[in-house]
């Protein structure tokens, strides 16, 4: 996937193309209620994307799906940002080792967050108390899975 700066257009057709998805962006932002996320990785070649919204967005309490519909403006605003070359995200150190490269997920079935540190093994887990049976096993696979843990 090419961004902005790959294309090779003459200065004049860069600016146009440039103010042409600024527009974009700027409307999608509108439509998302002002929200942009607080994004943390946005690697679309990958489909790696990790943000936030708000942290009163529970979409399980929301009936008539007012923060996925934000969620998704927020995911084109991303999508536009990034083809404009736009370096998107920031990294978390961790606390414990002071490693500057902590990741930081969702939890798969939902319900919380985590951050693993790939130096210390340093784990910190947000989730709500509906989940707090299932979170441990569900984490210890997800690391598995993206290659933290054996």
């Amino acid at each position: 996937m090419k961004t902005l700066d790959e294309l090779k257009l003459c200065p004049k057709a860069k600016a146009k193309v440039e103010e042409w998805l600024k527009e974009w962006i700027q409307h999608f932002t509108v439509l998302a209620d002002g929200r942009t996320g607080n994004v943390y990785r946005a690697d679309f070649e990958k489909m790696d994307i990790f943000y936030f919204t708000d942290c009163r967005d529970i979409v399980l309490n929301d009936k008539d799906h007012r923060i996925p519909k934000r969620k998704r403006l927020i995911m084109l605003q991303l999508l536009l940002r990034y083809l404009t070359g736009e370096k998107i995200g920031h990294k978390i150190a961790c606390t414990h080792c002071g490693h500057d490269d902590v990741h930081i997920g969702s939890r798969p079935s939902g319900g919380g967050h985590y951050t693993f540190c790939p130096k210390c093994g340093k784990t910190d887990v947000c989730t709500y108390p509906a989940f707090y049976d299932s979170t441990m096993d569900e984490l210890k696979g997800e690391l598995i899975k993206l290659g933290f843990l054996k």
